[in-house]
């Protein structure tokens, strides 16, 4: 979800693949855009889940869950752009400061870094992560919550990942819990 500096609210709807504004005072949204995925109840071919405003483009990203694409559109619905394809099942993402996305993977068990010059790059494992927010401070706040374990997981995309590959990727930094 995305709220815009007048109150308007951008949010998705996972059943009809649709990204739709509610402006203030309205009782109607508007549709911005019908994503080209089709939803099913497929494992992991469900509808659009999360969207997150790039605020050095003045744009939303959009995960498009059935195709395994990243979107950039604009705040209008008008224009869609291709960043990323290839995805499981992206679900939800967040963008830093510098422009750099994050995009969870929820059905691929990973975090997907989107460079501002487009360079995609799989990064860490986390299960079934679901959403992703960079906090500000070089880290990313990785949400799994079929783990059911209430925690936001920390973690630092510039270290290396050493668990599982050696690759470059988050390395678990921090778990706070509840």
């Amino acid at each position: 979800m995305v709220v815009r500096p007048d109150g308007t609210i951008i949010f998705a709807e996972q059943d009809t693949n649709r990204i739709v504004s509610l402006a203030p005072g309205a009782s109607t949204p508007l549709v911005l855009r019908t994503l080209p995925g089709v939803p099913s109840s497929a494992t992991c071919k469900h509808g659009v889940d999360g969207i997150a405003f790039d605020p050095t483009t003045n744009t939303i990203i959009v995960p498009d869950s059935p195709t395994g694409t990243v979107y950039r559109m604009s705040l209008d619905g008008k224009s869609l752009t291709l960043l990323a394809s290839g995805i499981v099942r992206p679900v939800g993402a967040g963008v830093d400061g510098r422009g750099t996305i994050y995009v969870a993977d929820e059905c691929g068990g990973a975090v997907w870094r989107i460079t501002p010059t487009g360079k995609t790059t799989r990064i860490g494992s986390f299960g079934m992560p679901d959403d992703v927010v960079p906090d500000g401070y070089g880290n990313v706040l990785v949400d799994r919550p079929p783990i059911r374990d209430s925690c936001a997981h920390s973690a630092e995309p510039n270290h290396r990942h050493t668990r599982d590959t050696g690759e470059p990727g988050l390395h678990r930094a921090a778990r706070t819990c509840h």
